[in-house]
């Protein structure tokens, strides 16, 4: 069991409203010298792809020993799980719907156990409010040294959620627009490390939309101008220089036919 640091980080869908907070005081009320951090709480409302892609791209830069609550959770209430996952290096908490199993993989997985008991859980827990009333207090309590034994049975097999593979495509590869991040950027599933040698040996099509050479930075372009590189979480994303991509090429959202539009990248004159 990796021993915890004491920092407990929050990823969700619940805007600027009082969610966030009464879950940070449910955290506080179990441990009140818990380290608080937002990973952000401005994931699209009921968007599991998008808060697992969130948590696996912030969580990265924390130290080990730290708690991670994710709680972008359509089916509160119901029959699905609630879950706690170890790693070597943190633990995770939220419920069973995919969108911890990104930033905790099958393959980095020491254990994962249901959340079961209810001594560990907030008093009179609500049937819509997991978030405050059972992920928060437990995270607390992982805080301060916790066995997840203790939280409930081991949780056998959970919902997985993996990002479409990329698909080789002769000499390049094809993949997909998943989601936009709150700069309109288009991100999609073609990981960076799929490609060798410098980012300008590839190029680069957005649909049918040549979008020329895969960039190093943002302003290798001129402004307006669209263009592809490698974002700082390792994939692949569409961008324009000095403005959103979602809107430019999407009209103020993802729209469906932007959302799962290919991606593709080829070898520079291959």
């Amino acid at each position: 069991m990796p021993s915890t640091s004491g920092l407990i980080t929050f990823t969700s869908d619940f805007g600027s409203g009082w969610y966030a907070g009464a879950m940070r005081g449910a955290a506080l009320a179990v441990n009140p010298r818990a380290t608080l951090v937002d990973i952000t709480h401005a994931v699209s409302p009921q968007n599991i792809l998008e808060g697992a892609f969130a948590l696996a791209a912030g969580c990265e830069a924390f130290p080990d020993g730290a708690v991670h609550v994710a709680v972008i959770d359509p089916g509160v209430g119901t029959a699905r799980s609630a879950l706690v996952i170890e790693t070597a290096r943190a633990f995770f908490v939220g419920p069973d719907n995919g969108v911890l199993t990104l930033a905790a993989p099958p393959a980095a997985r020491r254990a994962a156990r249901l959340l079961e008991n209810p001594r560990y859980f907030r008093n009179s827990p609500s049937a819509t409010f997991h978030g405050r009333d059972l992920f928060a207090p437990v995270a607390a309590h992982l805080s301060l040294g916790a066995d997840p034994v203790d939280f409930g049975s081991p949780a056998g097999a959970i919902e997985e959620l993996a990002l479409p593979p990329a698909l080789r495509d002769g000499d390049g590869w094809v993949g997909e627009v998943l989601l936009a991040d709150c700069f309109g950027n288009l991100i999609t599933n073609l990981p960076g490390g799929l490609l060798a040698g410098p980012a300008g040996s590839w190029e680069a099509w957005l649909g049918e939309r040549p979008l020329g050479p895969l960039r190093r930075t943002y302003g290798d372009t001129q402004p307006g101008e669209a263009l592809a590189l490698v974002g700082s979480h390792g994939y692949v994303e569409i961008a324009v220089s000095g403005d959103s991509a979602a809107r430019c090429l999407g009209e103020g959202s993802v729209r469906p036919q932007v959302r799962g539009l290919a991606m593709r990248l080829r070898m520079r004159n291959a």
